[in-house]
């Protein structure tokens, strides 16, 4: 099984840095370099450490207030809103932000990529 599970964290880490040069997120090369895997107790787990990770796997946006008392408080409630029914001062305070990237989520949700991955794996 260790096996196995090696084979699937290498496989894994090599798919989703291909992803990440896909998409160009090369910059410094600490992201790509960070993607790493471990085994504990005989669970995989994928990660990276870069204190940004999580702003490139799920992107980032912030509220301006716009004193507008129907304007959301939160970011759901934002996200639900349209452009087109908001005054203007409403528009221009509307969430900003980096696009969430999901170049982990790419791989490790896509059932067909998977599928073929643990099978590359049990092979090895």
């Amino acid at each position: 099984m260790a096996d196995f599970l090696d084979n699937l964290g290498e496989l894994l880490v090599k798919e989703i840095k291909r992803q990440i040069i896909l998409m160009d997120l090369v910059d410094t090369g600490d992201y790509l370099d960070s993607i790493d895997y471990v085994i504990k107790n005989g669970a995989l787990f994928v990660f990276s450490q870069v204190e940004y990770a999580s702003e490139l796997e799920y992107g980032t946006f912030a509220l301006k207030s716009s004193g507008e008392e129907d304007y959301p408080k939160t970011a759901s409630s934002a996200k639900s809103m349209k452009k087109k029914d908001m005054n203007p001062k409403q528009a221009k305070a509307m969430p900003r932000g980096m696009i969430p990237f999901a170049s982990f989520r790419r791989v490790l949700y896509n059932d067909k990529l998977m599928s073929s991955l643990v099978d590359e794996a049990y092979s090895q």
